[in-house]
């Protein structure tokens, strides 16, 4: 399993059906165990929109006991497997995959499907984080044709999360990268399937750089770990902009691959062009990726001649020079100051984050926890990556993964996680990409050991094929349903507004959950559109003794021919008011 994946016809094992069946049964009762365990916890109800520098203690009990139940039933079904041809079975099927191109564009394919299906039916079109409303907000703004809107009348009505409005202003505090991929779905009215597009080259990205730095079949062996990855495949579902910044990351990292192979000025471009426009999509950690090649090309062509030098890095620096001018240009336009971000305009120009022992050690902390469990759904999802090749090009991959953890000491955070720590999403398909390299030695490390090549190979297969099962059976249904009543509580105003026939409305509204026990990170009604064509326009409430009489003077002046509502959470109970009803 050093150079690949295979398994010869006569080392699979007769099996022993009774062992297996009753070891079988073991694990099944493990995953039992975990989901009666949570009768004692509420039902692991997983708490969203909690703890911004911490993990809630009630997501730490879903962890704790998961790893407990979940050690024992991988153990317990692997030992089963192995009783059985099924581990020789299912590798012999992969090294035929491998022999089948076509294999990984079907996975692409079904990529698409899987992600718009989670979109759409487990976080139901609701955002996972405010982020995405901004983004949606900015895009729409790009195509009105300029980067900042004119402030509207009646501006103390729109304010909103991570939108900046000032007398004469309004726009979002992100950087344009990531709203220029959505602008151009918006465009085409098919932003509804930018997310599951960009997971599908993602996913097709992941393979190309597998096939560079990894034996072929490890490295489709890596693209099919992505495809039970609940971290990818339902981040991968979101409008948020780890999306953009890690297909750019996949996509320089080829780049420099190819390059690496005797590849063109061209494939230099390409990398300065994907690393400078993921950067422009999320500056940090776009930077550090940046910075990380760069330490990467100059150790690697050390020894080659200095003018051969010049031109790879002229090549790979224009496009990288291109996008930081139109951050410049941008950061120009709204905020009139050229070294003044957008970010800095909003939170103040401060930040306190910085060089705190507690938050870092919890930013760290948190990312390692959540991604162990994440990135596959199993208890121990790192289990293959202390195998895995470490040096050449796989050095590549490790430096950007650390590149990415660095990022959680610089800003550390630990919020939002519905759908794994997206802080870290871009690391996935490397750490993907590695686990299948360390599942492979790991083969190797037994058969050193021993273990006869072929069981020793069986052996690694059943643990994963083990993980897989016992994640389908606990992990996956559980978060889907925390999913689902996530996206339902942001989606309450809707529901009622459906209800009520309000399809061409005014809603008053702060809050989109209930802000003492809030179910999302998205906290906040969407932003409207520039131009304030949408069906439904939320805005805020005016507070007040005469809050009533301003919004009903507010409806009746800007948008008389909409029927106007106010929703509010009473007691923790969603209500829906028609205003003047």
């Amino acid at each position: 399993m050093a150079d690949g994946v295979g398994v010869d016809r006569d080392a699979r094992p007769a099996g022993d059906p009774s062992r297996a069946a009753l070891l079988g049964l073991g694990a099944a009762l493990c995953a039992l165990g975990f989901w009666a365990m949570g009768g004692l916890y509420g039902g692991f109800e997983i708490p969203y929109g909690l703890g911004v520098q911490q993990i809630h203690p009630a997501e730490l009990v879903v962890w704790i006991w998961y790893l407990l139940f979940g050690i024992a039933g991988v153990a317990l079904g692997a030992a089963a497997l192995l009783a059985t041809a099924l581990p020789g079975r299912a590798l012999a099927a992969l090294r035929r995959l491998g022999a089948r191109p076509a294999a990984v564009g079907l996975a692409a394919v079904a990529v698409i499907g899987i992600v718009f299906a989670a979109r759409a039916s487990v976080l139901r079109f609701a955002p996972v984080a405010d982020d995405e409303s901004t983004y949606v907000f900015i895009a729409r703004t790009l195509l009105e044709g300029r980067l900042v809107n004119p402030a509207p009348e009646d501006a103390a009505f729109f304010r909103n999360q991570f939108v900046i409005l000032d007398g004469e202003r309004w726009y979002g505090k992100y950087p344009i990268g990531h709203p220029l991929v959505l602008a151009v779905g918006e465009a085409l009215h098919l932003r509804a399937l930018v997310p599951s597009i960009l997971s599908a080259l993602t996913l097709l990205l992941s393979f190309a750089v597998g096939r560079r730095v990894l034996p072929a079949q490890q490295a489709l062996l890596g693209t099919g770990l992505l495809l039970v990855s609940p971290q990818f495949l339902l981040t991968g579902a979101t409008e948020l902009s780890q999306l953009t910044s890690g297909l750019c990351l996949l996509l320089g990292l080829w780049a420099l691959l190819r390059m690496d192979d005797g590849g063109s000025l061209g494939h230099a471009a390409l990398a300065g062009a994907a690393l400078g426009f993921g950067a422009l999509a999320r500056p940090l950690p776009g930077v550090l990726f940046i910075a990380t090649a760069g330490i990467w090309v100059l150790i690697r062509y050390q020894d080659e001649p200095a003018a051969r030098q010049a031109r790879r890095l002229v090549a790979g620096l224009a496009p990288m020079a291109f996008c930081g001018l139109v951050l410049l240009a941008t950061q120009l336009a709204q905020t009139s100051e050229l070294g003044k971000s957008s970010y800095d305009v909003y939170h103040g120009g401060a930040y306190r984050g910085f060089f705190r022992g507690d938050w870092i050690a919890g930013s760290l902390g948190g990312a390692l926890l959540r991604q162990n469990f994440w990135l596959f759904g199993w208890p121990i999802s790192f289990l293959f990556l202390p195998f895995a090749r470490r040096h050449g090009r796989a050095g590549l991959l490790w430096a950007m993964v650390i590149a990415l953890y660095s990022y959680r000491v610089i800003l550390p955070k630990t919020v939002v996680a519905s759908t794994g720590p997206v802080y870290v999403a871009e690391a996935v398909p490397l750490l993907a990409l590695l686990s299948a390299s360390g599942a492979a030695n790991a083969a190797g490390r037994l058969a050193a050991f021993g273990l006869a090549r072929e069981r020793a190979q069986a052996a690694v297969a059943a643990v994963a094929m083990a993980s897989v099962a016992f994640a389908a059976l606990t992990f996956a249904p559980l978060q889907v349903r925390e999913l689902r009543r996530s996206g339902g509580a942001w989606q309450t105003a809707n529901r009622l507004l459906d209800e009520a026939g309000a399809h061409h409305a005014l809603v008053f509204a702060d809050r989109m959950v209930d802000g003492a026990a809030p179910a999302s990170w998205a906290y906040f009604p969407p932003n409207p559109s520039p131009d304030l064509t949408d069906p439904r326009i939320f805005v805020r409430i005016p507070h007040g003794e005469d809050g009533p009489q301003r919004a009903r003077a507010f409806w009746q002046r800007r948008f008389p021919d909409r029927s106007a509502w106010v929703f509010v959470y009473h007691e923790g109970e969603p209500r829906l008011h028609r205003l003047g009803g």
